[in-house]
């Protein structure tokens, strides 16, 4: 591998900026899911992933025999849905990719939108921050999954009221195609110099992320 140039290095490098959240309703039916109509953050105090690179630690069960043997198999840690059959994601717990931000647009109709998707899957897209070489370049993490979190709302004095919002990953299953209409390509966050373009979703990537994992775009 050629020593890379400092360049190609900057590439690599993201600050803090572009901090925006976008919360899309979905629905599926017949194998399709589809993009409701965007509910996007546009001032926020600070955003934060988390994504498990593995399914957690191995557990064995063991049995001892009368001839002094120990025989040890893998114990079956599956977690299936009972209502859908399909296997839940990492089991739930801290192995489930999630997705939090706090934010300040604290007022009652913000309080009502997100109180209505109590309970139903949904689609969420948040900025990584901007590519210190090239402050076009900017990059998303996408999940699909609930909202986790309770409405937390409160006020001190001299302070600008906010409260948080986190998203737990979830699986759907027999999704085959994908209806992206309602997806914003562009957003301006408070303080914004100009519109962030927002790297588009594909169907092929709706597909993907209705198995539960967390997308990078």
């Amino acid at each position: 591998m050629a020593q890379r140039t400092p360049a190609e290095i900057a590439q690599e490098l993201y600050i803090n900026g572009n901090n925006f959240a976008i919360i899309y309703p979905i629905t599926s039916a017949s194998g399709t899911l589809t993009l409701g109509t965007p509910l996007p953050f546009e001032a926020l105090s600070e955003t934060s992933i988390k994504d498990p690179m593995s399914t957690g630690k191995t557990e064995y069960i063991q049995a001892n025999l009368d001839n002094g043997v120990t025989v040890e198999a893998k114990k079956v840690t599956k977690v299936v849905d009972a209502a859908t059959g399909a296997e839940k994601v990492g089991g739930g717990g801290d192995n489930v990719p999630t997705i939090k931000f706090t934010h300040y647009e604290a007022s009652k109709d913000k309080l009502a939108a997100v109180k209505a998707l109590q309970d139903d899957y949904v689609l969420v897209c948040v900025g990584l921050g901007d590519d210190a070489a090239d402050a076009a370049d900017v990059a998303v993490a996408v999940l699909l999954g609930k909202i986790t979190s309770d409405i937390e709302r409160s006020t001190k004095g001299n302070e600008m009221v906010s409260w948080p919002v986190e998203v737990q990953g979830e699986t759907i299953a027999g999704i085959t195609a994908g209806t992206v209409t309602t997806w914003l390509t562009t957003i301006t966050p408070l303080g914004a110099d100009a519109a962030i373009t927002i790297p588009a979703l594909t169907t092929g990537d709706v597909v993907t992320l209705a198995t539960g994992v967390m997308l990078y775009l």
